[in-house]
């Protein structure tokens, strides 16, 4: 627990370790089989009452403990919010990749790790407005997400699983997504179209080839790691959080600027062939949830549409979904390179 003073609050940080196979890591094996679950809870005074703050399925790889946040490291309320970072220890075999800090700076097998957070406060200017919210999916370095005159920016790390895993540990890569995600429920049919406005990378932001942008229509499942016989694609949430391995559609924008449709069912991941469009100097995307089958459709301006690909789940889709706006920069998911 850490008093934040700027906000004038307490922040109680915990985590827990889980493993995302049926064996746990061993000395001479694969590092990141678990993953560690942050909670942050505040209050005005020490003793409670808590109140939700945040939740992050994927702290980093391997386990964490003990997460804080240093009274040091807590910059100044500004108009935008307020800039946090949170140390926490790591128990990696061997020290070696993927750390979060350089090998060098690991002693033994515990490494400490550092991560910037963010907080939006409540009526910030830029702030994501409700019933829209914000949030990592997967196991990716924290992205963002601003609103301001009509326009949202999304950043985001990670990707969407048409390769291996950047580290090579997951022979079943194809069921772990991690991006960034910003979304509404939808019960029912739904629609959703927004004009994307390409946005140059920051300074050493190095997206891959396959970074890309764009709209998503999601299961609402949750997997908190799995152990034998429990918890295997169990619906844990009405939509707050997403298993990284959740059926999906998406209508994705390349940064050479072709569109493509890409989507998870019966535990493939697929995509049809990527139209060539000058989407580099901005484009109109739409993506419609009718029943168990999601389409996608490009246009130069609003209304002449041209359809990028579409899909009838083998099953259908639940009757809510989350429908919003990814992020994913086609890079190491614990390496600071985004798309935006």
């Amino acid at each position: 627990m850490a008093y934040d003073r700027p906000l004038q609050r307490y922040l109680l940080s915990f985590a827990y370790w889980y493993y995302r196979d049926f064996q746990p890591p061993g000395e001479n094996g694969p590092m990141v089989q678990g993953g560690a679950e942050l909670i942050v809870l505040e209050a005005s005074q020490p003793w409670g009452p808590w109140s939700f703050v945040m939740r992050n399925p994927y702290l980093g790889s391997g386990n964490g403990y003990g997460p804080s946040f240093p009274v040091q490291w807590q910059d100044a309320r500004t108009p935008a919010g307020q800039d946090l970072w949170m140390v926490w220890a790591a128990n990696f075999s061997h020290c070696g990749e993927p750390m979060l800090v350089p090998a060098h700076l690991c002693h033994g097998v515990y490494g400490m790790n550092l991560r910037r957070v963010h907080f939006t406060l409540a009526g910030t200017a830029g702030a994501v407005p409700r019933p829209w919210c914000d949030q990592d999916v997967g196991f990716a370095s924290h992205g963002t997400a601003t609103f301001q005159n009509g326009e949202f920016k999304v950043s985001g790390n990670g990707n969407l699983a048409l390769s291996p895993d950047a580290f090579g540990q997951y022979k079943d890569h194809l069921d772990h997504d991690a991006f960034h995600y910003v979304f509404r429920r939808a019960t029912g049919d739904a629609e959703l179209s927004v004009h994307l406005r390409a946005s140059a990378p920051g300074t050493g932001a190095q997206p891959g080839p396959e970074a890309s942008d764009g709209l998503m229509v999601r299961e609402p499942d949750y997997d908190l790691g799995q152990t034998k016989d429990q918890l295997q694609g169990r619906a844990l949430s009405p939509g707050d959080t997403f298993s990284e391995s959740a059926r999906y559609g998406y209508v994705g924008v390349l940064g050479n600027g072709d569109v493509f449709f890409e989507w998870r069912d019966e535990g493939r991941v697929s995509r049809s062939p990527a139209k060539s469009h000058r989407c580099t100097r901005g484009c109109v995307v739409k993506i419609v949830r009718a029943k168990g089958q999601i389409r996608a459709f490009l246009a130069a301006s609003l209304g002449a549409w041209r359809e990028v690909g579409s899909h009838t789940f083998a099953t259908p889709l639940s009757p809510s979904v989350i429908v919003g706006m990814a992020a994913a920069s086609d890079s190491p998911s614990t390496s600071p390179r985004y798309a935006t």
